[in-house]
């Protein structure tokens, strides 16, 4: 196959799996919101404080079970039965075995937070943990093999039942518990998806050597995960020590209605993006044209919800979570500054595991956690806005110019590319908040409903975003290529529906 029907087949295979994705995660997306809206309104800020304090504990079981072997499985050229048998027993001795020591340490958190109703959801959510580890190799089978499909069936099913379960539980006896019980049942119906549709079974385990590299691979990753846990987790347990569950409550609600429609695009970009990059490694060239053509739609769907957020913020947060919430406006404000470069630092870590270099990510995240709590603690005689503000400002100064020049000192793309496009795109943003803050004074003086409000500057953010940018050459290219793709992959599916 020549190169030019080898990138057309490429760029087919990214944007086929870039539809689904987008579609599996704007279904789960709308599913996610809907469950914290009505947990919101079912459950006390109190109850979403006792379950945030448990989220360091969970977050630390979910990583080390891992142990970086789903993207070993995917990045690999090639695998064997015995060797997938083996990374299965190893991460499940693993996550059963972690999962069981922090269920028996729950009192110790309780004492670290002097409140006993942590014992139980840490109990509980380590179950659900377990179980995710026994369907993660068979989850990373079906990302190697490309079948988006088949992935994005099991997220919707498995995260519908999930808050279907969870709500109940709510209904019936309002508690901590309940948010727990939507990770449970999501890990139990994911686990039972995955063994079911990739009809894989593990055997007896081989090939010790390329396990050893795996694990070597895995580690880096691992590391990095570790360290960046701390990073994104150390400002609920710094609030929770030292100012309380209510304002934890506030910041933790914030933050991830934040973080939700970022994780929602930039998780499967990764999971579409990862597999095409590591075969494609080889070739410098196309390698940094695929990452950067990725990158800038990437950026064209995201950074519009980023200035949308950061200018609604004090209407978006009481119409969506109700007036009790209104507090954690501030502090969505200031994590949705912190947002503006996220969409684009966040696929550095495409950039480190395709290029398996691991072992960098992993003292990335050393510093990235170390600045953070930093961050955290400098900002926290001014409460949890001070916190949040301090996180943002550090964020955009230190870490983002830092993890810029660092991954791009070697590879196929460098620091120059990053910068060149987060100017571009950074300063767009800048405009178009200008904008949509001279529209929001305008649209409040007028007095029209919360609603219309909001309608209005959604459809402003991505107008105006979409039109600055297609002042710019590559900008243009950009905006004609998504929307080529996009068609191209409907005939196609058209095409298949009608033979």
């Amino acid at each position: 196959m020549d190169a030019t029907a080898s990138n057309q087949s490429l760029k087919l295979k990214a944007a086929g799996g870039a539809i689904v994705t987008i579609a599996t995660q704007a279904t789960r997306f709308l599913v996610q919101i809907a469950s914290t809206i009505l947990l919101a309104r079912l459950l006390a800020p109190e109850d979403f404080g006792v379950y945030a304090m448990t989220a360091p504990v969970v977050a630390i079981i979910n990583l080390i079970k891992d142990l970086g072997l789903t993207q070993a499985i995917v990045t690999s050229s090639t695998i064997s039965k015995p060797l997938l048998s083996a990374m299965f027993y190893v991460n499940l001795a693993l996550s059963v075995g972690i999962a069981a020591v922090i269920a028996l340490a729950a009192p110790l958190v309780a004492t670290f937070y002097d409140n006993d109703a942590v014992i139980p959801v840490v109990q509980f959510v380590a179950l659900g943990v377990a179980m995710n580890g026994t369907s993660s190799v068979h989850r990373a089978i079906l990302t190697r093999d490309l079948r988006y499909g088949t992935l994005g069936r099991i997220e919707i099913v498995s995260a519908a039942m999930g808050v279907l379960a969870g709500l109940t539980h709510a209904w019936i006896a309002p508690s901590a518990l309940a948010i727990a019980t939507v990770n449970v049942v999501t890990g139990f119906v994911q686990l039972v998806q995955s063994w079911t549709m990739t009809r894989w079974m593990p055997g007896r385990p081989g090939n010790r050597t390329r396990v050893l590299e795996m694990l070597k691979f895995g580690g880096g990753l691992t590391g990095f995960n570790l360290t960046n846990f701390f990073a994104r987790n150390a400002d609920n347990v710094i609030i929770g020590k030292f100012i309380g569950a209510g304002p934890l409550g506030y910041y933790d609600r914030a933050y991830k209605l934040m973080l939700m429609p970022l994780q929602q695009i930039n998780g499967p970009a990764g999971r579409v993006m990862i597999p095409i990059m590591s075969r494609l490694m080889n070739e410098p060239g196309r390698y940094r044209f695929a990452y950067l053509r990725a990158l800038r739609i990437l950026l064209l769907v995201t950074m519009p919800i980023v200035c949308f957020c950061i200018a609604s913020a004090y209407e978006l947060i009481p119409f969506l979570l109700g007036p009790q919430w209104t507090a954690a406006s501030d502090v969505f404000v200031w994590l949705s500054i912190a947002a503006l470069h996220q969409p684009l630092t966040a696929t550095i870590g495409w950039l480190f595991i395709t290029q398996n270099r691991t072992g960098e990510f992993a003292k990335w995240g050393v510093v990235n956690a170390v600045t953070c709590v930093m961050a955290f603690m400098a900002g926290l005689p001014w409460g949890v806005v001070g916190v949040a503000a301090a996180y943002a400002i550090s964020d955009l100064v230190v870490r983002m110019p830092a993890v810029w020049w660092y991954v791009g000192r070697k590879g196929p793309v460098d620091t120059r590319d990053l910068f060149q496009l987060g100017l571009v795109y950074g300063m767009t943003a800048l405009l178009v908040l200008g904008g949509l803050l001279l529209l929001r004074m305008g649209l409040l003086a007028i007095g029209w409903p919360v609603i219309v409000i909001l309608v209005a500057m959604a459809c402003a953010a991505c107008a105006l975003y979409w039109c600055i940018i297609a002042l710019t050459a590559s900008g243009r290219a950009t905006i004609g290529e998504g929307i080529e793709l996009v068609v191209q992959q409907f005939r196609k599916r058209f095409a298949r529906h009608r033979a």
